[in-house]
């Protein structure tokens, strides 16, 4: 290895964003928590049964990383407690692919885990929540880079284990403006990620990534506007602000496989806060079954800036 010419700066251009795994880890784990479980179940309309099915589509993109995120799940519900709690669990798989400099290209794949409770005390308009979101996800990372002349590019595949556990509490129908009932929420939600350490192979100047780990932490203000279309059909709009706890990302150190080079960058900067809007159409299809579609758009920071869901609910 190291045989050729190479630009130093282009090179750790290049494993600059090679690093990106741990962000696309985050980004998969975070689409299902705030996509097709971007409110709790028990805002969804009802369906004359204590026992629930559902099955999720979400797409998104990230403009500012040039970024394509999808998940699908299916999961299951019921209720205990004569209606008071609703415990949900649901399977999925996911993927993320992302262009990087000079011709390279992620991909990150994997299936996971995502449980929710709610609990609604008797008479009261408070839902509180618990949802957690497990990823298990492979990374297949090619850097691309020059050598002098001539495009290289070297391979590696990290793992990547990702956990995001979220807590909120809902209003239900705290206030009405003309036919709308307006529901505020807040939510905190703690993520963790961990990519393995990995040794890339192929091209001239192949790279040794160390592993990374990260805690990342954020709140979220929002309100809910609730109309009824018509007795089949219901609008919810929602618009939300979020707040980053953390300053920066995990840092990023390895070096070239033979030595030649080392590299120790710091964490890139978070951006601490953005909005986002969105818009979810319920429409009942028969009595246990309810079908919605959902899109949100958001301002530049650490959600897709353009994301849509589909879903089914069916009771049983």
């Amino acid at each position: 290895h190291g045989s050729g010419i190479i630009s130093v700066q282009d090179w750790l251009r290049s494993v600059s964003g090679a690093g990106q795994a741990f962000h696309s880890g985050l980004q998969l784990t975070n689409l299902p928590l705030n996509g097709a479980h971007h409110r709790p179940l028990m805002s969804y309309p009802q369906l004359g049964s204590t026992n629930c099915f559902w099955a999720t589509g979400d797409l998104a993109r990230h403009e500012n990383k040039d970024a394509r995120v999808g998940t699908g799940e299916v999961g299951v519900c019921t209720d205990f407690a004569g209606g008071a709690v609703r415990a949900g669990v649901g399977v999925g798989i996911g993927r993320q692919t992302q262009d990087l400099a000079f011709g390279g290209r992620s991909k990150v794949d994997g299936q996971f885990l995502v449980g929710e409770v709610n609990w609604r005390p008797e008479g009261s308009p408070i839902v509180g929540s618990v949802t957690a979101v497990l990823g298990d996800w492979d990374a297949d990372i090619r850097r691309g880079y020059m050598n002098g002349t001539t495009q290289e590019r070297s391979s590696g595949s990290p793992d990547v284990d990702a956990l995001a556990l979220r807590l909120r509490a809902d209003w239900f129908d705290a206030a009405r403006l003309g036919s709308a009932t307006l529901t505020p929420w807040a939510s905190y939600t703690w993520s963790r990620v961990k990519v393995d350490g990995y040794t890339e192979s192929g091209g001239a100047f192949p790279a040794t990534f160390d592993g990374q780990k990260h805690n990342a932490d954020e709140l979220r203000l929002g309100v809910a506007a609730d109309w009824s279309l018509t007795p089949a059909t219901g609008v919810r709009g929602t618009i939300e602000t979020v707040h980053r706890l953390d300053d920066r990302g995990p840092a990023l150190s390895g070096s070239e496989a033979s030595g030649l080079l080392s590299f120790n960058e710091p964490g890139a900067r978070i951006r601490k806060n953005w909005q986002r809007v969105g818009v979810d159409v319920d429409h009942r299809i028969k009595p246990n079954m309810v079908v919605t579609v959902s899109a949100h758009a958001a301002t530049s920071g650490e959600d897709p800036s353009y994301s849509a869901a589909v879903s089914l609910r069916l009771g049983f």
